[in-house]
């Protein structure tokens, strides 16, 4: 992990060097790790890119319609305040391999992962949160998330939903 290097966000790369095992040992998250097979053979391994999912409680805005609530609730419960969803919490890829995978390939993967999750428990959502950095949101968008609120917990966040398609 010593030589995953993420110049465009520290908070990603000191997640994976510094929190993914804690997350891991207290079952709080699963950091899932894309390695570079062309060296696997040779013994070596090499991280181009992770992410890492969680469960979260999401507490919806006084903002969000009754309508998207009965949605998002999936039971018609148009007063429902809190979901429980699947959350994409950290997401990079490592300089050195940047050409070797782009955004959209590890959310790919990591609604892929989901997917596995929400075939044995069920469950309709997944969640990301963001900065206000228009090629983030952009990326996000097209991979099917929607715009669904600002962060309660940290106004500096954006929320984004997704369905998950079976």
């Amino acid at each position: 992990m010593s030589l995953f290097f993420c110049p465009k966000s520290s908070d990603v790369e000191t997640f994976l060097k510094e929190k993914a095992i804690q997350f891991e040992k207290a079952s709080r998250a699963r950091t899932y790790l894309v390695l570079n097979e062309k060296t696997l053979s040779d013994g070596k391994i090499e991280i181009i890119a992770y992410f890492t999912i969680a469960t979260k409680a999401l507490n919806l805005s006084s903002e969000i319609t009754k309508s998207t609530r009965k949605r998002l609730d999936g039971l018609g419960n148009k007063n429902t305040s809190t979901l429980v969803v699947y959350l994409i919490g950290q997401l990079g890829k490592n300089e050195r391999f940047y050409s070797e995978i782009n955004g959209d390939e590890i959310i790919t993967l990591a609604v892929a992962t989901i997917k596995e999750a929400y075939r044995v428990v069920g469950g309709r959502c997944i969640l990301v949160e963001c900065e206000r950095i228009p090629f983030l949101i952009k990326l996000y968008e097209r991979n099917g998330f929607s715009f669904l609120q600002d962060s309660i917990e940290n106004d500096s966040l954006v929320q984004f939903i997704r369905y998950i398609q079976p």
